[in-house]
């Protein structure tokens, strides 16, 4: 008897942990399409039914919410996924539901099939549409204004005050990055520097290779004697930064520094110049506050670690100066692409 109740519980168990299962998958292949049009445009299931014709089956829920709103002689269509907005204008609700419905179906999967007439597998026929404006030729599903668009020359052709963005792949670009910074940790007391280099990346991810250089810095001795030194630094600096995910205006960045450390003694009667090899760790973040088509400008804010701490010495004197172990860096760069 307990071995046939505890059988019978096991069954139940498992049958609604698959149900609960199936429930989960079926709701993970949802397109939730939000619907705001007049009667006379085709309707919200003949929307979602030519969407999922377009793109198949869905990996995840997708959101989206597309708004049709006859304006004058026109049909303003908007259409949101996320935070981004498209918006366009046609001669009729048809048109402009036709092309939000391939819009949608290209921004959820990049490689959909783009038919001529993406409603007319949901809606056979064309009874219900928008009327004509006054004054314009009649629209049927065989002109080519009442087909979806399927290439750029089709999406300008719909109407020359439509604005239709496809989505596109993220593109990478190279750029000459010119950089501006203090430093605090490298020579005896803070200073400034700047560099040139060469960037390679997109807004979620970029390279860049330049050469920096630093205003050289003394330090004296305490003893009075008038010994010391001049140190200068120059490196070259590979850094690569990722995007954090949101808004693409925060990175975290990391770098590597392989240059020269020099230093030239004073107040001695032979001055000599020692200069050692400098290799240095760095990892910050940065941030993009202006980001345009042709310009870039990022502000950085990192610490430093030096691989290599030489010490710089007088004959016959002592040692004068030796790195920081920890260095502090912040700049200012100016992109152009």
């Amino acid at each position: 008897m307990v071995r046939c109740i505890a059988g019978s519980v096991g069954v139940l168990v498992w049958a609604l942990g698959s149900a609960w299962t199936l429930v989960a998958l079926a709701e993970g292949t949802t397109l939730q399409l939000k619907w705001d049009a007049p009667p006379e445009c085709p309707s919200q299931a003949a929307a979602e039914r030519a969407t999922l014709a377009l793109v198949g089956q869905l990996q995840a829920p997708y959101s989206a919410e597309i708004q049709l709103v006859p304006v004058g002689q026109l049909w303003v269509g908007v259409l949101r996924t996320g935070g981004a907005v498209r918006e366009l204008r046609t001669t009729t609700c048809r048109e402009a539901a036709q092309a939000l419905i391939v819009i949608l179906a290209l921004a959820i999967n990049p490689h959909a099939s783009v038919p001529q007439d993406p409603l007319g597998a949901a809606e056979p026929t064309d009874a219900v549409r928008a009327p004509a404006p006054h004054g314009a030729p009649s629209v049927t599903a065989n002109t080519p204004s009442a087909r979806a668009p399927t290439d750029d020359a089709d999406l300008r052709a719909l109407e020359p005050a439509a604005r239709i963005v496809r989505p596109e792949a993220e593109r990478t670009r190279w750029g000459l990055a010119l950089t501006f910074f203090g430093n605090a940790g490298v020579l005896p007391s803070p200073t400034l520097g700047a560099g040139l280099g060469i960037r390679y990346g997109s807004s979620k991810a970029y390279a860049e290779l330049g050469v920096l250089a630093a205003l050289p810095r003394s330090k004296e001795l305490s003893d009075g004697t008038g010994h010391g030194g001049t140190f200068d630094w120059e490196s070259a600096r590979l850094t690569g930064a990722l995007a954090l995910p949101g808004p693409r205006w925060c990175f975290v960045a990391a770098g590597l520094d392989v240059g020269r450390l020099a230093g030239r003694g004073f107040g001695v009667d032979h001055a000599t110049t020692g200069q050692s090899l400098w290799l240095g760790l760095l990892a910050g973040v940065r941030v993009r506050p202006v980001s345009t088509a042709s310009v870039d400008v990022d502000i950085g804010l990192q610490a430093g670690m030096p691989l290599l701490r030489p010490v710089f010495g007088l004959d016959g004197i002592g040692p004068v100066y030796q790195p920081s172990w920890v260095q502090g860096w912040v700049d200012w760069t100016l992109v152009w692409r």
